[in-house]
């Protein structure tokens, strides 16, 4: 059943991401999202711009990627 959105703020405006009701016994209230596959799960922006992070803090090494 549906429960509504959230609104997800990215660089190109807020998104909305729906939410449902876990429809499952003895998951009384608590809801799910179904987050689009190119946003980072618990992390804001884009899942792109974390990957390019860890590869460039992966070719400079950690001292010189954290300056």
């Amino acid at each position: 059943m549906r429960h509504g959105y959230y609104t997800r703020k990215t660089p190109y405006g807020p998104v909305p991401i729906a939410r449902y009701v876990c429809r499952k016994l003895g998951e009384n209230g608590r809801t799910i999202s179904l987050l689009p596959q190119f946003f980072a799960s618990r992390m804001p922006g884009e899942l792109q711009e974390l990957e390019d992070q860890t590869v460039a803090a992966e070719e400079q090494g950690v001292w010189q990627s954290a300056e």
